[in-house]
């Protein structure tokens, strides 16, 4: 208790010493204020900003033909984040095996490397998901498997672009850029309502992408399943996402995000 106490009064005294405190979302700057008395005066939010462009040209670079035979041949899920435990992707790998009971062709492609690797391999034999471990195995065109763990990827853009949906299942973020970069690059999203902000992202109307309950085993994993089914089952309808977030995504562009920086540093 002690030592929580000792954390938070020196966060406090460290920001409060500032002139101003940018967080990257509204609910940070809550955060800050309630748990950790900062003058609420000297916080100004302002959102990550994105060039559009860079992500479209990293998003047509070429995936292995193995991969791509996936991607033409398959619906298919893509998650992108460290594998531990605030990431959440164990309890995602049990809401893609309830999604395969009715969709036996679905797949997950898990773009990152962390401390739960073997974790999540041990419950892919438990759930008989068949995986591809980047670490041992192949990429093997003529042997498709349930599950791809491809580990880090310098540009994991032109995997996310290609799936059929991006999924972000975390128990919390700060600001999260993967969920950005993949409604950048026309992925359908479907992204855990954690705190924060997804919500701010996405608003909570479901117009530029799915936002559900956060992802907890028995439940709402049950939800997370139907969900990413009704977007496979009514892909026509599912797609009208994609411009829309799109669209969303320009009020995270530079030319938005720039002046607001300007405008703190010009009055500071």
């Amino acid at each position: 208790f002690l030592g929580a106490w000792l954390f938070k009064r020196k966060i406090s005294l460290i920001y409060n010493a500032a002139d101003v405190i940018v967080p990257v979302s509204l609910m940070l700057a809550e955060e800050l204020v309630k748990e950790f008395s900062v003058d609420e005066k000297k916080i100004k939010t302002i959102y990550n900003f994105y060039n559009a462009a860079d992500y479209k040209i990293l998003s047509l670079q070429a995936v292995e033909p193995t991969l791509q035979h996936i991607f033409d041949n398959f619906y298919t899920a893509i998650t992108v984040g460290r594998l531990e435990v605030e990431k959440n992707i164990g309890n995602l790998l049990y809401v893609i095996s309830a999604v395969r009971q009715n969709l036996p062709g679905f797949k997950l492609i898990v773009v990152g490397t962390g401390s739960l690797l073997e974790e999540y391999i041990g419950i892919c034999q438990k759930l008989e998901l068949s995986y591809f471990d980047y670490r041992t195995g192949k990429l093997d065109i003529t042997k498709a498997v349930d599950i791809y763990f491809l580990g880090y990827q310098t540009n994991p853009h032109k995997y996310v672009a290609r799936a059929s949906l991006f999924c972000l299942p975390s128990l919390n973020e700060g600001f999260p850029n993967t969920l950005a970069e993949a409604m950048i690059t026309g992925t359908v999203v479907v992204s855990s309502d954690c705190q924060s902000g997804p919500g701010e992202i996405l608003g909570y109307e479901n117009k530029y992408g799915i936002l559900l309950p956060v992802l907890i085993a028995n439940y709402s994993d049950k939800v997370w399943a139907s969900s990413i089914e009704a977007l496979i089952n009514n892909w026509q309808e599912t797609k009208k996402y994609v411009a829309h977030a799109q669209e969303r995504m320009q009020q995270f562009s530079a030319e938005k995000i720039i002046p607001q920086w300007k405008s703190v540093i010009d009055n500071t």
